[in-house]
């Protein structure tokens, strides 16, 4: 069940689904604006390695202030969507395996924003993985922003990320 805290309007939610990979939980969390804020877009944020979506909270409750309704899931083997005693396990699957959890919480956004442009942030792990996310589904995107990132995927150019 989600939990709902309202803070100086933003409206933070914490729930799990179950991957399509396995079955695991994977943890999500959104913050909505406040009701008297349009919506003007969606992010999709990746958190980098050894990290949670809730070390976001500052940043998303910004954008949700803003007008961003943004969505964090915790990658595998991080914050919520493991329990504490497997924090930082990954099996040799784990990149294909969260790339894939990453497009079921894009297919998430897209089914409950269909009409809202869409924007990814990763940070340093995540902007890693934003950016196989955006060369595989990029053209669901308006932009990106790889925050601490590791450079280009060889062979791409950014009008082909987008394409």
């Amino acid at each position: 069940m989600a939990k709902t805290i309202t803070t100086h309007g933003v409206q933070p939610m914490n729930y799990h689904v179950p991957s399509v990979v396995n079955g695991s939980p994977v943890s999500v969390r959104q913050w909505m604006p406040p009701p008297e804020v349009n919506t003007r877009a969606v992010l999709q944020l990746t958190h980098g390695i050894s990290e949670h979506s809730g070390r976001y909270d500052r940043f998303a409750r910004f954008l949700a202030k803003n007008g961003f309704r943004v969505y964090a899931s915790d990658l595998r083997g991080h914050g919520l969507s493991v329990p504490q005693s497997e924090l930082g396990k990954a099996s040799v699957q784990f990149w294909a395996d969260t790339t894939a959890d990453m497009k079921q919480l894009l297919d998430l956004i897209h089914k409950e924003n269909p009409e809202l442009p869409r924007f990814a942030f990763g940070h340093s792990l995540g902007s890693g993985l934003t950016q196989s996310h955006i060369q595989n589904w990029g053209s669901m995107f308006k932009g990106a922003i790889l925050c601490g990132t590791f450079g280009a995927f060889p062979g791409m150019n950014a009008s082909q990320l987008f394409a």
